[in-house]
């Protein structure tokens, strides 16, 4: 019984390591890696009217009701109009009035006229990219997509030395876990 006691001490130690390394700098939009002490500022970043707009072309389901990624059945293409903000939620009074709910990325899809919220500011996290090439901000608590799930989204932020910011991209959505991904070159991640 002491044992699993201590076992139950040792992992709730390791969430709180795991959440002190990752949850760093949401507010101040500052993530302060603990593993190698780099500390990325994407305060420059934070869009000052509100958001980041776009529209762009993106697959659509063989259903025709959600976007999805090219290894998914693909029905046709659709124009989708994007709001991205960073470190923040997109400011509600700038989103379609069908948009109702909070989040920091925004997509309208005039043919359905539907809104999805991908994630909020306050539900994140910040990490290193896989490939040790910048740093991605990960959002969760999105619009519902069945009783059990909602939407998520990973913002990554590539380095690129000479360019202050590429417009926001978006790049695919992981069907299989309803998880959209979007894709940004700066100098600020080097």
């Amino acid at each position: 019984m002491a044992a699993a006691g201590s076992d139950a001490i040792l992992a709730g130690c390791l969430i709180v390591i795991v959440a002190l390394t990752f949850t760093s700098g949401i507010n101040d939009c500052i993530f302060r890696d603990v593993a190698s002490g780099k500390q990325y500022d994407l305060r420059p970043l934070i869009a000052t009217n509100g958001s980041y707009k776009w529209t762009q072309a993106a697959f659509m389901n063989s259903a025709g009701s959600s976007l999805v990624s090219a290894l998914e059945p693909i029905q046709d293409t659709v124009q989708i109009e994007f709001q991205l903000q960073i470190c923040r939620d997109v400011l509600i009074q700038t989103l379609p009035k069908q948009c109702n709910e909070t989040g920091a990325i925004h997509t309208w899809n005039a043919r359905t006229n539907t809104c999805t919220s991908w994630g909020r500011s306050d539900v994140s996290l910040f990490s290193i990219n896989p490939y040790k090439d910048g740093i991605f901000l990960q959002m969760f608590g999105g619009s519902p997509v069945n009783h059990w799930y909602k939407y998520s989204s990973n913002i990554y932020f590539v380095c690129r030395p000479n360019v202050t910011m590429t417009p926001p991209e978006f790049e695919l959505v992981k069907a299989d876990i309803n998880q959209a991904h979007f894709k940004i070159y700066t100098k600020y991640v080097c």
